[in-house]
């Protein structure tokens, strides 16, 4: 497909999503996924700039509609599996990532999806026995790391989560994930010092890193740096859209808004 096509998609689908034309998006996805034959990469940026911008149950179904299209393309069954699970679809998402390794056993990030399916479930060995796979295959594996920390600081086994976060860093040193669970781990020793160190860095290195923000936010409040508080809480509203957190989100809309009447 042509650039200035594909620009001009792009320029119709963000203006749609502006004015609140989610329908009106699936549409155009649709007739483009009717009409294009090998732009498979496209329809993936197209899913993804949906689930980025909130619509994850819209990105479920166009990527549902591509990959009956191209059933043997392992990258678009890993990332459909992933929407699912962000979508709370956790069983389909364990379908979605076993149909990749059927493909390709040596998937790591598969086995590493269906992880965290299982960790979401509270299935604990389920959950370390996939990502101890996923190590098996690729012992750089990110995904595989990052849980088994946070694996490990849920169950208060601090030195050994520090370790698979530090692993995670010397793998990808760009990568966020790491230094949000090193983050929320020095939080929860008192060492506010260090937390805020690393949640700042996770912010660096990704604007977005909703649960950095969180953390920041929490630690501002400790320290009574109100105003702080309230702009890492906002950023947190900004960028946190996963379906999974509607709780949360309340909770930290309701502390936001106290929080504002107090600085009035």
């Amino acid at each position: 497909m042509q650039i200035d096509k594909i620009t001009e998609i792009f320029k119709k689908i963000m203006d749609m999503l502006d004015a609140g034309r989610v329908a009106d998006v699936i549409g155009l996805l649709n007739g483009f996924c009717d009409d294009a034959e090998d732009d498979v990469e496209l329809f993936s940026v197209f899913g993804d700039m949906l689930a980025d911008e909130g619509y994850v149950t819209e990105a479920v179904a166009l990527y549902g509609r591509v990959v009956e299209k191209y059933p043997d393309d392992t990258g678009l069954f890993a990332a459909y599996g992933d929407l699912l699970f962000e979508e709370g679809r956790g069983l389909d998402a364990i379908d979605a990532y076993r149909k990749v390794i059927a493909i390709d056993p040596l998937h790591a990030e598969a086995f590493a999806g269906i992880g965290l399916v299982w960790m979401s479930m509270g299935e604990k060995a389920a959950a370390a026995e996939n990502f101890m796979k996923a190590l098996e295959i690729a012992p750089d594996n990110l995904t595989a790391l990052n849980a088994l920390g946070d694996t490990a600081y849920d169950e208060g086994e601090y030195e050994k989560a520090m370790q698979y976060y530090r692993e995670a860093i010397s793998v990808d040193p760009g990568d966020p994930s790491a230094h949000v669970g090193l983050g929320q781990l020095y939080y929860d020793l008192d060492e506010t010092e260090e937390a805020e160190a690393e949640c700042m860095e996770a912010i660096r290195l990704d604007p977005s890193a909703v649960m950095a923000y969180l953390t920041l936010g929490e630690i501002c409040l400790d320290d009574e740096r109100v105003e702080d508080a309230v702009r890492y809480f906002d950023k947190y509203l900004k960028y946190e859209k996963s379906p999974q957190a509607v709780d949360m989100i309340a909770e930290v809309r309701a502390v936001v808004n106290e929080l504002k009447e107090e600085l009035k």
